[in-house]
């Protein structure tokens, strides 16, 4: 009864949901610090400045944003949780020193300070979303991250909305007295967020990535230069405009509407109608459909250019780019690998969207004063026409890697090529007769499993056999293999009994490597309790999960496939919520009933 003991004794339990709770707090201040901050620094310096200075002070902006980034990223390699309290420490002192000498502002102080306010909630923000990945393993920053974008939207929402409520009784420095509370509040939840890992550097090679791969990568990044400077270009547009209108008090209550009201259409816009345009339009068409109704409003714009024209032209980027097109280059970029799609994320972030940027700002910098808004608004249509070229590149380049998807899927064939013999190629059929078991590839498979470096699919191909001796080569793998090619075996072999009869003999081996399994998840979290570094506690976590995964695996062997393999993703996914949890609890307890009748564990 040791199986029964080890689930009574809550070595499978539910994550800790204190954690996530502080990491989604933590993305929505930093998002309501971000909103709060941001309108404060523009409104401070078009209620001091004459707006043609504007195109100045967002390259100026963009500048520093980058440069501040650049510098404090090395610092949060080592220590991270110590520095990051540090860096929110001196922006809480900031906004605290602003506040109190606002009326002493003169000269080009306003203009440091606006530039310095702006930076801090990008950085802050930043700091968020860096330290919200150490604090959970991967398989759960998965799902976490879902539930992030969402705390993030609903920060940027609520913050907007809780300044023209603030500016009803307060005046404009208020504002910093609430981006001071968001720091504060974001400040004590970091400090409460316990880290499992450290972060490592990211290396990558495009080397071993085939040629259309490289090509739809670049593809990718002639699109985003011109999306993201139209945007550029539309937001100085904007801005500009706002500033002829608005000073001050009700400069700022305009923009926490307008971040208010864009966000939350926004997010009704992603949830009413992106799956079924996605299904009707598919992904080319989210991008041809976004970059469309972009270019209306530059027409619309550039016929009656007018305020509102230019803010429903600003806000088609958070109501309907975030939703369509960078849902499209999401399932775009999934033919590239985890660690090739973080790469593209990190250039994208770092590199091409700061340069695009600053490239945009530095251009207006010498023409803005010469050309009018309607000049600037037929520029804007001018790259959104120009974008349809890249989208269409992108699509093709997509559709080239779908086809060479689908070749390599057809007529149901598994094809493995070997880089050192050419001519050899070798082809495994993915459909087997149940009746009998070709036994004289059975240890060729075994011999490509040890030797290979991705054994994935010849342990699939081996467990794929009926009979005996493909068991009993699965055996014999088990006990000569490592952590991960054991973890492979296990959940290839669950998959197996669920279509092919088990012999007793399996079934009893089975047994016994749950028990082992067992007890080793119990050594591994006695030594998870003694030690306090986080690299060696990220480790031991990440080496239970894999052996709760591999003992629940020949379980289900031991015991009924069908029934176990059905709650076996229940018992691993994280109790992230109540419904969650009552899921979990339930599988618990018909885990506890199969195994009672099965005499095997008994």
């Amino acid at each position: 009864m040791k199986v029964m003991d080890y689930l009574k004794s809550g070595i499978i339990k539910k994550n800790d949901e204190l954690n996530s709770i502080y990491a989604l707090l933590i993305i929505f201040l930093t998002s309501s610090a971000l909103s709060t901050t941001s309108v404060y620094a523009i409104t401070l310096f078009l209620s001091t400045y004459p707006r043609n200075w504007l195109v100045s002070f967002l390259c100026a902006q963009a500048i520093t944003v980058t440069l501040s980034s650049f510098a404090i990223i090395p610092t949060l390699k080592n220590h991270i949780k110590r520095n990051a309290l540090i860096i929110m420490g001196s922006f809480i002192f900031l906004m605290a020193i602003f506040f109190c000498f606002h009326l002493l502002l003169t000269g080009w102080l306003p203009f440091i300070i606006s530039i310095v306010v702006g930076m801090t909630g990008t950085l802050c923000s930043l700091i968020g979303w860096n330290m919200i990945p150490l604090a959970f393993g991967l398989r759960k920053y998965k799902d976490i991250a879902r539930y992030a974008q969402q705390a993030a939207e609903a920060g940027v929402i609520c913050g907007s909305l809780f300044i023209p409520l603030t500016l009803h009784y307060f005046p404009v420095r208020a504002l910093l007295i609430v981006s001071l509370f968001c720091f504060t509040g974001a400040s004590v939840f970091i400090y409460k967020l316990s880290l499992l890992q450290q972060p490592e550097k990211l290396k990558i090679t495009w080397a071993e990535k085939s040629l259309p791969q490289l090509q739809l990568f670049k593809k990718i990044v002639f699109y985003t230069l011109l999306v993201i400077a139209t945007q550029s270009l539309i937001d100085y547009l904007f801005k500009f405009e706002l500033a002829k209108h608005y000073k001050n008090n009700h400069l700022a209550t305009f923009q926490g509407y307008y971040l208010g009201i864009t966000n939350t259409l926004g997010l009704l816009v992603g949830l009413a109608s992106t799956k079924y345009l996605l299904r009707k339009i598919r992904i080319e068409g989210l991008l041809y459909l976004t970059q469309s109704i972009l270019l209306s409003a530059c027409i619309v714009a550039l016929l009656w250019p007018s305020l509102w024209s230019l803010t429903i032209l600003a806000s088609i980027r958070v109501v309907f780019y975030f939703n369509y097109a960078a849902l499209a280059l999401e399932i775009i970029m999934s033919f590239f690998s985890s660690n090739a799609r973080i790469e593209i994320k990190i250039r994208i972030k770092t590199m091409i969207t700061p340069l695009s940027v600053i490239t945009v700002y530095l251009v207006l910098l010498f023409i803005a004063n010469r050309l009018s808004e309607i000049n600037l608004c037929f520029l804007a249509a001018l790259l959104c026409s120009l974008t349809f070229y890249t989208i269409y590149q992108v699509s093709k380049g997509y559709k080239t890697l779908l086809q060479q998807e689908k070749e390599f899927q057809r007529f149901n064939l598994i094809v493995e090529q070997n880089a050192v013999q050419s001519n050899a190629i070798k082809i495994f059929p993915t459909s087997f007769d149940n009746t009998r078991s070709d036994v004289r590839s059975i240890p060729f498979l075994v011999s490509q499993i040890n030797e290979t470096k991705n054994p994935t699919l010849f342990i699939k191909l081996l467990a794929a056999y009926p009979g005996e001796e493909s068991e009993e080569a699965i055996l014999s793998l088990i006990n000569q293999s490592d952590v991960w090619k054991r973890t492979i075996a296990a959940k290839e072999s669950q998959y197996r009994a669920c279509q092919f009869p088990v012999s007793l003999r399996f079934k009893q081996q089975a047994t016994a490597l749950t028990i082992v399994e067992t007890e080793w998840i119990v050594y591994l979290n006695q030594l998870l309790t003694k030690t306090s570094d986080v690299f060696i506690q990220g480790e031991l976590l990440s080496r239970i999960q894999l052996a709760k995964q591999r003992a629940l695996s020949w379980l289900a062997v031991a015991t009924d496939p069908l029934k176990i393999s059905r709650i076996i993703p229940t018992l691993m996914r994280p109790s992230i919520n109540f419904a969650y949890q009552q899921a979990h609890d339930k599988a618990l307890e018909l885990l506890e009933v199969y195994i009672t009748d099965s005499y095997l564990i008994l």
